[in-house]
């Protein structure tokens, strides 16, 4: 509104409007500001959805990185483990799910505790079953894609935890609820 009161009155090169003039500029502001969201400026990028608001859900989240929020406390399987070697593998777990590599390194999906308990009991089971029978094929979340798109992948999967991938590599788990600490964090952090 400043630019268009001072446009006018050297225009205009009078001063005796000044107060109508800036009464006018400031309303029409105000009642532009009902029909349109942000400036003349700032309409593409918001229709884009590249312009984030400060204080928004999305901004938080848009300043979140998954390689800060990673786990990299758990203890990878191999999908032709047989359940007796698991077992052994489990003793030493501080988790309950368990990352499955095949022989090229690559994430195939993850063990949970959930999924392989029917088992444990059946010891005839043993040397049959190995954990690419039992595994969860979950999405997989890239290290550089948004927090957005890694919630959408929660989502979907009903998982709390994912397999985070950069390339072909295998980085860690990505927990929902850790996820969400960070989110809180952030947000306390923002409203100070």
């Amino acid at each position: 509104p400043l630019t268009g009161i001072f446009l006018v009155m050297e225009v205009t090169r009078g001063y005796s409007m000044i107060l109508p003039l800036m009464l006018t500029a400031s309303s029409a502001m105000v009642v532009s500001s009902f029909f349109e969201i942000g400036s003349v400026y700032t309409q593409d990028l918001i229709k884009q959805g590249s312009l984030i608001k400060r204080g928004t859900d999305r901004y938080l989240l848009h300043h979140l990185n998954i390689g800060d929020i990673l786990d990299k406390d758990f203890i990878t399987i191999r999908e032709d483990l047989l359940l007796r070697n698991f077992i052994e593998e489990f003793k030493k777990a501080r988790r309950n799910y368990f990352p499955v590599l095949n022989k090229e390194n690559k994430c195939v999906g993850v063990v949970f505790l959930d999924d392989i308990r029917p088992h444990l009991f059946d010891r005839s089971l043993y040397d049959l079953v190995t954990m690419g029978s039992v595994m969860r094929n979950l999405p997989l979340i890239s290290l550089n894609e948004p927090i957005s798109a890694a919630l959408d992948k929660f989502e979907t999967s009903k998982a709390w935890s994912l397999p985070v991938v950069e390339g072909d590599q295998f980085l860690g788990m990505l927990s929902k609820s850790t996820l969400f600490d960070h989110y809180r964090r952030e947000l306390q952090i923002q409203s100070i």
